[in-house]
Formats: structure tokens, sequence, C-alpha cells
């Protein structure tokens, strides 16, 4: 594997992971998240191994609809 194709790869990875929350939110959290029970979605994608600061931005898309 070149170093290019390498380093294209990794550059891909955070969007992936981005992405693949917000489908996780969208097929098994939206309903929560409009019953005000935000924290327990968080604390939920918490235990998933989601990072603090990618759950935070992603549930303020959900919360600007």
């Amino acid at each position: 594997i070149s170093r290019e194709d390498r380093e294209a790869a990794l550059e891909q990875l955070p969007d992936a992971e981005e992405e693949t929350l917000r489908r996780l939110v969208e097929k098994q959290y939206k309903s929560k998240l409009a019953a005000g029970r935000r924290d327990n979605v968080a604390a939920a994608l918490a235990r998933r191994g989601y990072s603090g600061s990618l759950i935070r931005r992603i549930l303020a898309e959900y919360e600007e609809e």
C-alpha cells in the first residue's frame, strides 16, 4: 500500500465515524431525542465508544431541527 493511499484512507476515517453515528442516531435514538432524553442518548452513545465531542456535535444538529 502506498503512503498516499494510506494517508487518504486515514483522512476518511473521521468522516466515516461521523456518518455512522448520524445513521445510528437517526435509526435508534431520534424518538428519544424528540422526547427530551438527550442526556440518556449521549450516555448510551458514549458507552458505545464514541467521543464526547463527536456526540455533542451530532446531537447539536438534531437540536437545530
